[in-house]
């Protein structure tokens, strides 16, 4: 099948985590024989630099390109208006002189809905993969509702990555969404294995913000570490907050058992969960949690919130959940999985998240959402 993967960025060491679901997903599609064109349509600010204009390359057999436009801030509208003119140029430059693609596959609110310009004046069928939290605030950005809508009434068939989100939008905005997570691509996190190590340790893994919930899990471990003897924290991530979070940390006497690594590749990370204990990440809001994915695939147990997405496979056998903003609860699980960490068995936690987020088995779902979605068409 001859496939068109439309993200709003291409993961490089430029952008870094831009777009990385998208291609990580595109890559497991990729192995099944399939044809896949990434479309990367990037139209941040001034501030990220890169270059402008039209990007291409070729990677693991699939044939990428990015055009970046600074736009930025701006309303919604406008940005919808400029992004389908973005994409046209970039769609007439590639598929000039090539037959159109068997299926558009296009990730975000936005890029559904400026994607569905050119599924419409081409008749390509058109699939929509929703990720954002933001479909779930109460006070969305002006103009942002048309956005959704356009884009959800778009698609041959809407996707979600978690089953909180899919009853989100159906209760929101009256779509039905069919449920598959983001993939767990490679085996960097499934070929981890725990090396002895002394104290017992703790990490967070994501954007050092307010919503991750950085600052509770500071003031937690402080507790933590009142009754915990030799117990440190690790924080892989950078944010607003990081300056902030190491000096409260600074403030508190903490330098010695909190430490903070800033942005780290994968790779990276795998290595540092080798000397890990426990994943804790106490976020208001996720409609997924590959992070979670992850340290799961690494053999770790982990701490969540109730917060959306970890609630789909985090459970008694691989973690706990908390209330989220519950220092108290957290406060306990972090103690819980200090006594009882021995009580995890790191390889059915691996196995378990295996099934579920494998590149068989969520390129196979997609590939039995996409012969769908062109069966129907071709029977109108």
């Amino acid at each position: 099948m001859d496939i068109l993967i439309i993200a709003n960025g291409f993961p490089n060491s430029a952008n870094s985590m831009l777009g990385i679901f998208e291609y990580d997903q595109a890559k497991a599609l990729a192995k099944m024989d399939n044809q896949i064109t990434f479309f990367g349509v990037d139209l941040r600010s001034l501030r990220r630099w890169r270059r402008w204009g039209i990007v291409s390359g070729e990677e693991n057999n699939i044939k990428h390109y990015t055009i970046n436009i600074p736009v930025g801030a701006v309303p919604a509208k406008i940005l919808n208006f400029v992004g389908k003119i973005a994409l046209r140029i970039l769609y007439k430059s590639v598929f000039r002189n090539k037959k159109n693609p068997d299926l558009i596959h296009a990730h975000f609110t936005e890029m559904g809905a400026i994607s569905s310009a050119i599924a419409c004046r081409y008749d390509i069928p058109l699939v929509v993969t929703e990720h954002s939290s933001e479909v779930m605030e109460e006070k969305l950005k002006l103009g942002y509702v048309d956005i959704i809508k356009e884009s959800y009434r778009s698609a041959d068939k809407l996707i979600a990555v978690s089953s909180s989100l899919a009853a989100c939008i159906k209760e929101r905005y009256g779509f039905s969404c069919d449920v598959i997570p983001n993939v767990l691509y490679g085996n960097i996190f499934f070929d981890v294995n725990q090396k002895p190590h002394h104290p017992f340790c703790f990490v967070f893994t994501g954007a050092v913000i307010k919503t991750k919930g950085i600052k509770l899990l500071c003031e937690a471990f402080l507790d933590v570490s009142e009754v915990c003897k030799d117990v440190h924290l690790m924080v892989i991530g950078e944010g607003e907050l990081l300056d902030e979070c190491v000096a409260w940390c600074r403030e508190n006497h903490m330098e010695g058992a909190v430490k903070f690594y800033g942005f780290l590749s994968r790779r990276e990370i795998a290595e540092l969960y080798t000397v890990c204990d426990c994943f804790v990440l106490p976020s208001e809001v996720e409609t997924f949690g590959v992070v979670y994915a992850e340290a799961l695939a690494a053999g770790l147990p982990v701490i969540g919130t109730k917060c959306g997405g970890p609630e789909d496979f985090v459970d008694d056998s691989n973690g706990i959940l908390v209330e989220v903003g519950n220092k108290t609860e957290l406060v306990e699980a972090m103690k819980y999985m200090y006594e009882n960490r021995s009580s995890y068995d790191s390889n059915v936690i691996r196995q378990g998240v295996s099934k579920r987020f494998s590149e068989e088995t969520i390129a196979g779902q997609l590939m039995l959402v996409y012969q769908d979605v062109i069966r129907k068409r071709n029977c109108r």
